[in-house]
């Protein structure tokens, strides 16, 4: 028999996880026009933002590459590279889900062995990311640093976000 994945552990109300989606995509788009508005309402009415080809290009390899990052402590770039294509690869891998359950089903036998290894390297990746700040911020503490607890919380929720996975992953 080939390797497949269970989707959804075969639970019936898959319709919760897309209420909840649903919400955390409204939160999400929400918080984004509202700092967009704080943004151009700051600017006094002249913001202009000029596109040109050469900053869409730095822009996008900033991004993906991390370079303006990279470019001051590398440790600090690592860690944000791998906190960056950690969240990713593990995005992509859910958006591959989707499209695996609701349009055509292709993740089973070597095809889906590599997918579950790409999203293990994710997740390490992830978790060394995360790993990596938590030591950062609050062992090394680093000066330029703030240690303020909602910090700590959203690490340490991510933390056990990522934990889980693994743990669902190996159950």
């Amino acid at each position: 028999m080939a390797p497949y994945r269970i989707m959804y552990w075969r639970i019936e109300n898959v319709w919760i996880f897309y209420v909840l989606a649903g919400l955390s995509t409204g939160i999400f788009l929400t918080g984004v026009a509202i700092h967009i508005w704080v943004w151009k309402k700051n600017s006094g009415g002249s913001l202009n933002i000029p596109f040109s080809k050469e900053g869409v290009k730095k822009t996008i390899l900033d991004t993906f590459l991390g370079r303006r990052v990279l470019q001051n402590e590398i440790s600090a770039g690592i860690m944000h590279l791998f906190l960056f294509w950690g969240f990713l690869s593990l995005f992509i891998g859910t958006a591959i889900l989707s499209v695996h359950h609701w349009v055509i089903s292709f993740l089973k036998g070597t095809v889906y062995l590599v997918f579950s290894f790409a999203m293990e390297i994710g997740g390490i990746m992830l978790l060394t990311g995360i790993i990596w700040a938590l030591i950062r911020r609050y062992i090394q503490r680093v000066p330029r640093l703030e240690r303020r607890l909602e910090d700590a919380l959203v690490s340490v929720w991510l933390l056990l976000a990522v934990f889980s996975g693994f743990m669902l992953e190996g159950l």
